[in-house]
């Protein structure tokens, strides 16, 4: 089981032509994180940030 939080934030830069950035958070084994123990014990490879940069482009 995972959760992943993931947004695209745009900004165009002319009439045809518009930077995309989509910033991601990804918690791997959430449950796990909770199991156990009377404190949240998060493992480093458990959150994951990841960026995607794209650039968007209209064709008439």
């Amino acid at each position: 089981m995972s959760v992943n939080f993931s947004g695209i934030i745009s900004s165009k830069l002319n009439e045809n032509l518009a930077l995309q950035l989509e910033p991601t958070l990804l918690w791997t084994d959430p449950v796990n994180s909770f199991r156990e123990s009377d404190k949240w014990e998060i493992a480093g490879e458990d959150l994951s940030i990841l960026m995607q940069i794209g650039i968007k482009y209209k064709i008439h």
